[in-house]
């Protein structure tokens, strides 16, 4: 998954990893209830690491491109 080379796993929730939506409510219901779990998530770092790719630099290089500019 392209996400997980991106976004630290322990900064979200993803449904990918659940095997029924009842399961990734029970997960939030889970962190809502516990104050450390929640704040763990809430302050993990989003990234693995600087995703240049997203830097809106490049966003602008990469539209200019396709757009012929």
């Amino acid at each position: 998954e392209m996400i997980r080379k991106y976004f630290n796993p322990e900064s979200y929730i993803n449904i990918d990893d659940y095997d029924s939506m009842q399961s990734v409510v029970d997960r939030m219901i889970e962190i809502n209830n516990d104050d450390d779990l929640f704040e763990s998530m809430v302050n993990a770092k989003p990234f693995i690491e600087d995703p240049v790719e997203f830097h809106p630099e490049t966003i602008a290089d990469w539209l200019c491109e396709k757009l012929s500019l």
